[in-house]
């Protein structure tokens, strides 16, 4: 005769609308680990539920120990020899783990009296025979899920059940082999164990026997040893697979004749080598998007380099330019006129020369660029003291706007060098600089009363093309500042005009106050 501890006897289980178990049987020796596997609602956790007294059968019956059982309630299960460790976690967070532990069978006379000293040694001792390293005092919810799921599974093997019931134990933790290692103890103490799993690796490792459930019916039992060895190696490969180890070798059936599992085998192996060549293809995809983003990265650095080089080569050109023209004029005035002048000449030249010099910034207020218009405004002064009328505008609100440094000067000297070129000394010479807020642009004009500019030099410096470099040399300066407003604002096509015609010539820049200039040369 054999020698069951349990039987079940076509249970059956409805839900609404659910059936959850039909006419389920199942046989589980006594002193042997019996596996349960099947896909999530097969019925495997409704089943032990129902003969742990969580869920009320519609028929069928339970057999422990050869005396037919119907209990009512899990305790009248643990009393009865029959502990769960339940897959959802059954704890009270906010108290200690040995009150968790004794919860429902405190020592002493409760609940007149309870003895914690009894309690925590006795929690402790278990601990100590499972090779549970946590302390009986500690709170649950400090614990981490895969130490509160052991206090659980410990909880389970202190009541000295004749049989226990784990469901998806390994789920929440982080090493199983003290679990298998208490499993095993149990069995060889004579305890019988029903463990619930999907994992194949770990049902072939630790079972005796095996029973396939499927949308609530029972499949089939066997003896683990029983199992084909294919599917040993197959359930030894998925888990290479899963590992992320494509590099394993086929696997081979080792039969003439090619049965369900053998086909199973095959379609792995093909889709071991399809998942191979995707993984490869990824990586080489994922190595040229790499040297590519390192292409890019180079070339936009290199571009950066370029600009940097480019805007810093205009500025190095206007500063000598601006300095050679200004020297120029007063080596003219100490040929022509007489010495006091060219003195008090000299000396303001030296002042704005150190104005210039002593700025490292590309960027300045607004205020810098007046306080070096002011001096040059005064060496024009001396070289024309009858015939120019130079104006500056600019209220004192704005000299903190920030522009680009050496912006005004040169358009003023265009008006000196270019405008009044071929004017004669009696000619009335007039400049007029204006600084005005127009919503959010500052607005900065320079006109001249002098002879104006081409179309075709205005043209290209506005919207440069290949027109000949000698005829834009005699407006240097102005294409110097032109070219350099292009780069700090690349967004702003708009941010320098140039208004020319008979009587004169005005330059207008719009600086947007609310952008940056673009320093990512």
């Amino acid at each position: 005769m054999e020698n069951y501890l349990l039987q079940i006897k076509q249970v059956s289980k409805s839900f609404p609308g659910v059936k959850a178990l039909d006419k389920v049987s199942l046989n589980v020796r006594a002193g042997t680990i019996h596996s349960l596997m099947g896909e999530n609602g097969a019925g495997k956790s409704t089943l032990m539920k129902c003969l742990f007294g969580m869920y009320v059968i519609d028929s069928g019956e339970f057999i422990l120990d050869g005396k037919k059982i119907h209990f009512t309630d899990s305790k009248q299960a643990m009393n009865n020899g029959v502990s769960m460790v339940h897959q959802e976690l059954i704890q009270v967070p906010t108290r200690s783990v040995m009150e968790n532990f004794w919860l429902g069978r405190f020592p002493g006379l409760p609940p007149i009296y309870v003895s914690h000293k009894k309690m925590y040694e006795d929690t402790l001792e278990i601990f100590k025979n499972l090779d549970i390293q946590i302390d009986p005092k500690a709170i649950i919810n400090t614990l981490s899920v895969s130490q509160r799921q052991m206090v659980e599974i410990a909880k389970a093997v202190s009541r000295d059940s004749k049989l226990i019931i784990f469901d998806e134990p390994t789920s929440s933790l982080a090493e199983v082999e003290p679990l298998f290692h208490i499993i095993n103890n149990l069995k060889e103490c004579g305890c019988t164990i029903i463990y619930i799993s999907n994992s194949m690796s770990e049902i072939l490792r630790i079972s005796d026997e095996v029973s396939v459930m499927r949308d609530g019916r029972m499949v089939n039992t066997l003896p683990t040893s029983a199992l084909d060895t294919s599917l040993v190696k197959l359930s030894a490969m998925t888990a290479e697979l899963s590992a992320g180890n494509f590099d394993i070798p086929d696997l081979e059936t080792g039969r003439e004749t090619v049965g369900e599992l053998d086909q199973v085998v095959v379609a792995f192996n093909h889709m071991k080598t399809e998942i191979r060549k995707y993984i490869e293809e990824i990586r080489r995809q994922e190595n040229l998007k790499q040297e590519f983003m390192q292409e890019k990265i180079r070339y936009m650095k290199m571009e950066q380099l370029v600009r940097h080089m480019e805007i810093y080569a205009l500025q190095a050109q206007m500063n000598p330019h601006f300095l050679f023209n200004t020297i120029n004029t007063g080596m003219q005035l100490a040929i022509v006129e007489r010495a006091r002048r060219t003195e008090k000449y000299m000396d303001y030249m030296a002042r704005l020369f150190r104005h210039i010099i002593k700025n490292k910034e590309i960027i300045v207020p607004l205020g810098y660029e007046v306080s070096g218009l002011d001096y040059y405004f005064y060496l024009l002064r001396i070289r024309f003291p009858k015939n120019l009328d130079l104006d500056m505008d600019c209220a004192a609100d704005l000299l903190d706007i920030n522009i680009p440094v050496s912006i005004l000067q040169p358009l003023v000297e265009n008006c000196i060098i270019h405008a009044f070129k071929n004017a004669d000394e009696e000619f009335p010479r007039s400049i007029n600089v204006k600084a005005e807020l127009e919503n959010k642009y500052l607005i900065i004009t320079v006109a001249d009363n002098g002879q104006g500019m081409s179309r075709e030099i205005k043209e290209e410096l506005l919207h440069p093309r290949s027109i000949d470099e000698s005829s834009l040399s005699r407006v240097m300066g102005l294409k110097n500042v032109i070219q350099r407003l292009y780069f700090f604002y690349p967004d702003n096509p708009r941010v320098v005009n140039i208004e020319t015609g008979p009587e004169g010539t005005t330059v207008i820049i719009r600086i947007d106050t609310e952008k940056e200039p673009c320093l990512a040369f």
